[in-house]
């Protein structure tokens, strides 16, 4: 089945206070990071690309307020491989089961969800996340899709 995704990512800065000096008035600059993926859309159908017919105004403005990555690749046609690739920055070869539908993800495998998260950041997710699939058959404990 051939799955179109479209993809935007956001990065704006705020203000994260520094952990080691509580007291302190210390600040560090930490950018919010959306990742937006969108099942079965063609790249083309949203208004911040040029589509008279489809009304998009929150992507719209989210897309205008952040960084919208016009040409950009998927390493698998289809949506399971496809989350496996972007969640592991990884080819759907190199990642077992994880790029197959239904399908677990290896704890070996690293996610970048998890990467975040262990560097401070609340990751958290709507929807479909990595499934359809059970992340934790094969021992996957933390679960940040």
């Amino acid at each position: 089945m051939f799955c179109l995704c479209a993809a935007l990512l956001i990065f704006t800065t705020c203000r994260k206070k520094e952990e080691s000096s509580p007291d302190s008035e210390k600040f560090s600059i930490q950018p919010n990071i959306l990742f937006v993926v969108s099942d079965d859309q063609s790249w083309l159908h949203t208004g911040a690309s040029g589509d008279p017919q489809i009304r998009t105004p929150a992507f719209d403005k989210i897309a205008k307020e952040g960084i919208l990555f016009n040409y950009s690749f998927c390493t698998s046609p289809s949506c399971t491989p496809s989350r496996s690739s972007i969640l592991s920055g990884q080819e759907i070869w190199r990642i077992k089961q994880a790029g197959i539908l239904h399908s677990s993800i290896p704890p070996e495998i690293p996610l970048f969800t998890h990467i975040l998260s262990d560097a401070g950041y609340q990751v958290g997710y709507t929807g479909k996340g990595w499934n359809p699939g059970d992340p934790a058959y094969l021992g996957l404990q933390k679960i940040l899709l």
